[in-house]
């Protein structure tokens, strides 16, 4: 019987493997890791968590194991095996999930994406704090050790197609003419049986490299889709090709907003789908009241003219600090980059720096927003170990932390839990001892050795730093987010 004792395990700076088991929490350190997810070694009754921010990181989970229960939050994930262990994954949306895989016994699969790995379970990730539960007693097929698709691809024409019981993966080309979506060699298709649980449905770009998600797709000129309640079902159209229509019609599903439906593009290449990624970047550290907070977004595979929008956050950010009051907008996106400018209100009221967070889908940065008038009687707390409770006074928690070989490393200070944090007036501040290097809150928690993450499961954020010695270091806040917390560093 697997030990139920609890431990941390950390891991190295190279490329390692983890065989989770008991009651353990894994910690990655900076190689590329992967992680075996095996009933042999989780029993009922444990429950094991991942966390690993650094490298590219992978979760293989053993053909023939059954997954009781899967529950997708925005960036976590919830295993319950048939054996009743659970594992739990922090940070899941920058893993890559391997079907039926295991490096150990030569068996290999395709890498899937955060989003792809939930629609195999019959789930997607939620864009809200509400989870999404998958297929119950989900069983990991055999990879067949050949790294294939664990869809059945169905490459469309002309002809009506049936689905058959397997998951399916139906192709369809495309072009793009003028900047609009047009029909290539496929014509008018029909597909009968479509399962919106496991199949799902592939433009392909035989122009360019470009991909595009769900929604920029559903967003393309040229590209047509309606619901027809009449023959119950949903078509989806491009624009002709000379005159000839095409498309696809999927019978016996009502679907126009693709809620249910999963809708994918690749390129004419026919691998993996090339994701669209974004950035957003300050302009500077931090600006004063009364002046404009400038913000850089980078993306790669966005189409030019692509509109996305933007919320304002942060410490302490209300509609009062920004001229007109808007704490949300849009940026329009040409060349790979666009610019978003927030103009700053002057106001009189002493409320000390505050942090203006701009997220863009789902990546974020910061600024300190200077306040000329700071408020007196804040205290400071000097962290070292264990549990400490904020009290009603607005306290600035200091923990000491060292640089080694350019990694934040644990200093004096260990393992430590902060209940009843206040984001409203309390501050996290991470104190260098060595280099007297100070960091904004995003370029501090942009360091290799920094592991910050949200656990919806305890209702936690964590910082973790590089170990000292094998010793881990780093602070827990309940009932608080990363991205509610004000962090400065200091030297």
């Amino acid at each position: 019987m697997a030990t139920t004792q609890s431990y941390t395990v950390a891991g190295t700076l190279r490329d390692d493997v983890f065989v989770p088991s008991a009651n353990n929490l894994y910690q990655g350190g900076g190689g590329s890791d992967t992680y075996i997810i095996t009933p042999f070694t989780l029993s009922s009754g444990v429950t094991a968590r991942v966390i690993d921010t650094e490298g590219t990181n992978v979760i293989q989970l053993v053909d023939g194991m059954t997954i009781a229960s899967s529950t997708f939050y925005k960036t976590a994930l919830q295993l319950t095996l048939s054996t009743g262990a659970i594992v739990q994954i922090l940070g899941a949306d920058k893993f890559s999930f391997q079907v039926g895989a295991n490096v150990t016994s030569g068996d290999t699969a395709t890498s899937q994406t955060y989003a792809e790995f939930a629609a195999t379970l019959g789930a997607s990730v939620p864009t809200g704090s509400t989870p999404v539960s998958g297929t119950a007693n989900f069983v990991v097929p055999s990879s067949g050790g050949g790294g294939t698709n664990p869809f059945t691809v169905v490459d469309l024409g002309s002809t009506a197609v049936t689905a058959t019981s397997a998951a399916e993966e139906f192709r369809y080309d495309f072009s793009i003419v003028n900047g609009r979506a047009t029909k290539a060699g496929d014509g008018e298709v029909t597909i009968t049986g479509f399962d919106a649980s496991k199949d799902k449905l592939v433009f392909v770009n035989i122009t360019d490299s470009t991909t595009y998600t769900e929604a920029q797709f559903m967003a393309l000129a040229g590209v047509v889709i309606s619901g027809d309640p009449f023959n119950n079902n949903t078509t989806i159209y491009l624009d002709p090709n000379a005159g000839v229509s095409g498309g696809v019609t999927l019978a016996g599903i009502q679907d126009a907003g693709l809620a249910q439906i999963v809708l994918e593009t690749k390129t004419s290449g026919g691998g993996s789908t090339t994701t669209p990624t974004y950035a957003v970047a300050a302009h500077a550290a931090s600006h004063n009241e009364g002046a404009s907070a400038t913000f850089m977004v980078t993306t790669t595979n966005v189409a030019n003219g692509t509109v996305l929008n933007y919320t304002l956050s942060g410490t302490g950010i209300t509609a009062a600090d920004v001229t007109g009051g808007a704490l949300s907008g849009t940026v329009t996106i040409n060349n790979g980059t666009g610019t978003i400018s927030v103009p700053l209100a002057a106001d009189v009221t002493t409320e000390g720096d505050e942090t203006l967070i701009v997220t863009v889908n789902g990546k974020a940065a910061s600024t300190t927003i200077k306040d000329t008038s700071v408020a007196s009687g804040v205290k400071t707390v000097d962290l070292s170990t264990g549990t400490v409770a904020a009290t009603t006074d607005a306290e600035n928690f200091v923990y000491d932390y060292k640089m080694v070989n350019g990694r934040p490393t644990k200093a004096g200070d260990g393992e430590v839990t902060i209940t009843g944090f206040d984001v409203a007036q309390d501050k996290l501040v991470f104190n260098d001892i060595g280099t007297g290097t100070v960091y904004t809150k995003a370029q501090f928690l942009a360091l290799a050795g920094v592991v910050a993450s949200d656990d919806p499961f305890s209702g936690k954020a964590t910082i973790y730093l590089d170990p000292d010695a094998g010793v881990l270091g780093g602070v827990g806040l309940t009932g608080v987010s990363t991205s509610s917390i004000a962090i400065e560093t200091t030297a």
